[in-house]
């Protein structure tokens, strides 16, 4: 097994240390705040969908002639939009089905960062075409099954811009909800969709407070919103992500670190005396022993921060901060994302004003509370169907730090997963792909053999995933 520093784009959250995985292979006006559960409609995936309005068409981007893709993508659509106001607008691309399957879904997807562009995801893990050293068609694209819309938010990233504060997601959620709403009258065959809103890292926030914007807002959104997907997403406190679980982690996985003796005696130690040893022996656990319980002592010392001696997840990035095996995608599709949508001719083909500014992939970020403990909860309640997805390999936010927040969660009337044992995940032609737990309509999936990025480093796993969250398959597994 080798270690590659690779699918992880720019994360500036509280701090900035090497993120590594390891892998062997019209404008929205006011409206008064209204709440009410989503509207649940039946599946109705066959009916055929176009786009013919005389505002669509001036976002037609065509599939044929995109600089550097020697193959055709189908049409397409791209441009900016308003937002909640002339002041924000919002870059996207909309990407339609191109079978009847899926027709009556629109899958919303939203990278992290926070503040990272979704072409990330758009143009390296679930878009119709790959950008790396070649430019390579994707046979797993997820507009196979459903159409998926990319929006570069929040402003500035990306080509988006604005003059709005942004605050925290609550802040996001509304200006996203307003571009939602135009971008139904630019599209109004998509109106009475299914809307499944989907994401990555830190998108487990913008999801989540997303969704449950839609949710209190619902009559004023004509889609129905059914459920959500996150993939290796930030959801609770950082010490549960980042800190207690990094020593088993690291224990697990010897051959990938390839740490000293006297170097993982040292981490024994620090994970023992910081109390995460105990606390996750105690409390990872299915089901749960008993939620909510409090934070691990003395490394949080009660307030939620954790001590400097007890960040254990800097000193084992520390030694990390090198390219040990191989060049990874990122380090290299980076650059190559950033030359690729700063050239006149891409900007030309996807409807990029001359004025607007250079394509950046990541701005500023802005953050909120977690929102494992009652905004998530609420999403699961009012949705009919919610996952979420771990590579088992993901170093920058590690499997069973998301498994403490979701065994320390209480949703439809109990705390955590209380299925035991795991359920095998098949795929067709890769055989026994990870496991899952499902419990009162939420769904968890660990997938082998994958990182940060699910859909780049396993896409035929993710686009089943997917098809499960749309009731396209009754089961993640095949």
């Amino acid at each position: 097994m080798k270690l590659h520093l690779i699918n992880i784009y720019q994360f500036s959250w509280s701090y900035l240390f090497v993120l590594i995985c390891i892998l062997s292979v019209p404008i929205a006006s006011g409206k008064s705040i209204k709440s009410s559960v989503p509207r649940v409609v039946p599946d109705n995936s066959n009916h055929k969908r176009s786009f013919n309005s005389p505002h669509a068409h001036k976002f037609l981007v065509d599939g044929s002639n995109l600089p550097l893709v020697h193959f055709d993508i189908g049409d397409s659509y791209s441009g900016i939009l308003p937002a909640q106001s002339n002041a924000t607008e919002l870059f996207f691309w909309f990407i339609p089905a191109q079978t009847d399957l899926g027709k009556n879904d629109l899958t919303f997807w939203t990278n992290g960062g926070p503040g990272c562009s979704s072409l990330i995801g758009a143009t390296l893990e679930n878009g119709p075409f790959r950008l790396g050293r070649k430019v390579e068609q994707n046979p797993y694209a997820w507009n196979k099954v459903s159409n998926v819309l990319y929006v570069e938010h929040p402003a500035p990233v990306g080509f988006s811009h604005g003059n709005v504060i942004i605050n925290n997601e609550v802040d996001v959620a509304r200006a996203l909800f307003g571009f939602m709403q135009n971008f139904l009258e630019i599209f109004p065959e998509l109106k009475n969709a299914n809307l499944w809103v989907t994401g990555e890292s830190y998108a487990g926030y913008y999801v989540t407070y997303f969704a449950d914007y839609i949710q209190r807002h619902s009559s004023e959104l004509a889609l129905f919103l059914q459920g959500t997907l996150l993939i290796d997403p930030v959801l609770g406190e950082e010490i549960l992500q980042f800190e207690v679980p990094v020593y088993t982690f690291v224990k697990r996985n010897p051959n990938a670190f390839q740490f000293k003796p006297t170097f993982m005696a040292q981490l024994a130690e620090k994970n023992r005396l910081c109390g995460y040893e105990a606390y996750l022996e105690k409390y990872l656990q299915f089901p749960p022993p008993h939620a909510p319980f409090g934070l691990p002592e003395p490394a949080s010392n009660g307030s939620g921060r954790v001590e400097k001696k007890c960040e254990l997840y800097a000193l084992v990035s520390q030694p990390l901060r090198r390219n040990v095996d191989n060049i990874p995608n990122w380090w290299y599709s980076g650059p190559l994302m950033t030359k690729y949508f700063n050239r006149a001719d891409v900007r030309a083909a996807l409807h990029i004003p001359k004025r607007a500014k250079k394509w950046t992939a990541c701005s500023s970020p802005k953050n909120s509370k977690a929102p494992a403990w009652d905004v998530y909860p609420q999403v699961i309640q009012n949705s009919k169907r919610t996952v979420m997805a771990f590579g088992a390999w993901d170093f920058r936010i590690i499997p069973d730090g998301a498994k403490l927040v979701i065994q320390n969660m209480t949703w439809g009337g109990k705390n955590g997963l209380t299925q035991p044992k795991p359920t095998p995940l098949n795929v067709p032609g890769q055989g026994e792909m990870g496991s899952f737990r499902t419990d009162r309509k939420f769904t968890f999936i660990d997938v082998f053999e994958a990182g940060h990025m699910i859909p780049e480093d396993q896409p035929k796993v993710a686009l089943q995933i997917l098809q499960f969250l749309l009731g396209q398959k009754d089961s993640p597994s095949q």
